[in-house]
């Protein structure tokens, strides 16, 4: 378990198509990799990675169609390095 424990905020509403996601930002300890992973029609990018400690995803803040899914994946930097 990774401590403290990540944070996943996803804000937003369901609309006539799909949803509308305005905020979407993760929050966890220091030296984590964040893979988002997407798929479904109109998925922005199929993987998006980053190390960091705090981060904002602003690629998937939009209006997405329903089928759509997102996986957020936290991982510690020390254990995906092995």
């Amino acid at each position: 378990m990774l401590k403290p424990f990540p944070v996943i905020r996803i804000r937003g509403r369901l609309s006539a198509t799909g949803a509308r996601v305005t905020a979407l930002t993760v929050r966890a300890p220091p030296h984590v990799n964040i893979v988002v992973t997407c798929g479904g029609p109109g998925c922005p990018t199929h993987r998006w990675s980053r190390t960091a400690m705090r981060t904002h995803l602003t690629r998937f803040e939009r209006d997405p169609p329903g089928g759509l899914w997102l996986r957020v994946k936290i991982t510690s930097a020390a254990t995906s390095a092995r």
